[in-house]
């Protein structure tokens, strides 16, 4: 048997193999649909499967029946299980920052913010706005979520000048 690639993902498979009774040997994952192999077969895969037990029945050819129950296993689930992220330090900078942390699935991750997956879960240098933070696995499996790296209101300054009927108001002593 091979365990399901993914957290509920139809890919995982059970070999079935018989052994003695009389040739032309049928199988079956559910006791109702039948696949007869050639003659001198005595195996059958089954294909597609989701992790769970699964009982598998095979028949010879006096109609003979057998069966045993295997289980197809599945890895824990790929889960993004935080992204830390810091702000833009002054408006329309450039200078945040993100980092992705993982677990579960089959190892060896790879981070993407939409440039192409890397080795590294750190991302840097990035401006003010919502990334897509992928994630996948060694086999392929994936999980994302959005996030947002925020910055301050933009800072302006605003200097007014007192005037009195047109004429500057200065203080005591300066002209």
């Amino acid at each position: 048997q091979h365990p399901a690639h993914c957290y509920n993902s139809p890919t995982g498979e059970i070999m079935a193999t018989a052994e003695g009774g009389w040739d032309n040997y049928s199988f079956s994952i559910n006791n109702t649909d039948w696949v007869t192999v050639e003659v001198n077969q005595n195996a059958h895969v089954f294909n597609n499967l989701l992790a769970n037990e699964h009982q598998v029945w095979v028949r010879d050819g006096n109609n003979c029946t057998v069966s045993q129950i295997t289980e197809v296993t599945q890895p824990a689930e790929l889960v993004i299980d935080n992204v830390t992220t810091t702000p833009i330090t002054c408006y329309g900078g450039s200078n945040g920052s993100l980092t992705v942390y993982a677990s579960g699935g089959n190892g060896g991750y790879q981070y993407s913010i939409g440039d192409g997956f890397i080795e590294s879960n750190m991302f840097s240098g990035l401006a003010a706005g919502v990334y897509t933070v992928s994630i996948r696995d060694s086999l392929g499996c994936s999980n994302s979520v959005d996030v947002t790296i925020n910055q301050p209101l933009n800072f302006t300054l605003e200097v007014v000048t007192n005037s009195y009927n047109g004429y500057n108001i200065g203080c005591y002593g300066q002209t």
